[in-house]
């Protein structure tokens, strides 16, 4: 069956824009676009807005929990937009190069540091943070987890067997 293709991966990134601005909230799959989400409800609902759905599970059981409908890319491997980030079984993100219609205004967030230094961080993920942090949006995934790579998993699209 065939990965998701670059345009799909566009899709999945255009709803996403939709949700920013949504606030964090550990709900899972009963986020809600505007009103609440975390990283895996939001991450779960937007698939299903691009038509692309799957089986909820939280962060912890995501992996194992859908198989045949996700493949993961080999470490290093090319991301495409509408690839998931996950960082083992702490969180989850959907990754994108900020290119299609809408998105390029966040494809940067102007910081400042505990210094009053003002600098430029390069944003590569849409996601939900935790809970007291900023709401859903732009993120960059180098900042996550001391710098821990995520793995990156591709959807399937098609019928799998169940």
């Amino acid at each position: 069956m065939p990965d998701i293709t670059a345009v799909d991966g566009q899709i999945i990134t255009a709803k996403a824009v939709l949700w920013r601005g949504t606030p964090y909230a550990l709900v899972g799959d009963l986020s809600i676009k505007g009103a609440k989400g975390d990283c895996s409800g939001t991450t779960s609902k937007i698939y299903a807005e691009a038509g692309l759905p799957y089986e909820y599970r939280s962060v912890e059981s995501f992996p194992t929990s859908n198989p045949g409908r996700f493949h993961k890319i080999a470490a290093g491997g090319p991301k495409q937009d509408g690839d998931i980030l996950l960082w083992g079984t702490s969180h989850m993100a959907i990754y994108s190069t900020f290119k299609t219609a809408g998105e390029s205004a966040y494809a940067t967030t102007e910081r400042v540091n505990k210094s009053g230094s003002k600098w430029t961080q390069y944003n590569d993920m849409w996601t939900a943070s935790h809970p007291g942090g900023p709401d859903y949006g732009p993120g960059a995934s180098k900042y996550w987890f001391d710098g821990q790579a995520p793995d990156v998993y591709r959807y399937i699209k098609g019928d799998i067997a169940k």
